[in-house]
């Protein structure tokens, strides 16, 4: 199944937005109006039959939650997201949780890290990511950083 979906305005929240949705293998996101979202956790947990993302003329720079967001995306290999701004964001908690199909470091390396207090299980279970650098991560208000790597 492939979800196409255009001019949302005045949302608050992505969070539960495709929760456990496993036909899903696509979902493209074009020309969302997104600068009063900050919450996109769980947005896409579960989503076990999803192999692509693409946000599509579509800024999100007010996020404050993307915990979870693709927790358990076990086929997720593909995440296009331009105008993407973690600068808000202090809980990344499993957010790659299970994706043990993702490897698109490129996409994770530009993710930024300046306010996040909590990291725990972040990439866990992402067993076919091979390396990472995440030399640019910043981690001086990072609390929790249990189980970053575990089952990798």
């Amino acid at each position: 199944m492939k979800i196409e979906i255009s001019f949302f305005r005045n949302l608050m929240t992505f969070k539960d937005m495709f929760k456990g949705s496993n036909k899903i293998k696509n979902v493209t996101l074009k020309d969302v109006e997104t600068d009063a979202i900050s919450d996109t956790s769980s947005m896409f947990e579960g989503c076990t039959s999803l192999n692509d993302i693409k946000f599509d003329n579509t800024s999100i720079s007010n996020i404050t939650n993307t915990s979870k967001m693709f927790k358990g995306c076990s086929n997720l290999n593909k995440i296009e997201i331009e105008k993407f701004s973690t600068d808000k964001v202090k809980d990344m908690s499993q957010m790659f949780d299970g994706c043990s199909s993702f490897d698109n470091n490129t996409f994770i390396e530009q993710l930024s890290t300046k306010n996040v207090e909590s990291m725990n299980e972040i990439f866990s279970g992402c067993s076919k990511i091979t390396s990472l650098d995440l030399s640019k991560f910043d981690t001086s208000k990072t609390k929790n950083m249990s189980g970053m790597f575990k089952g990798m």
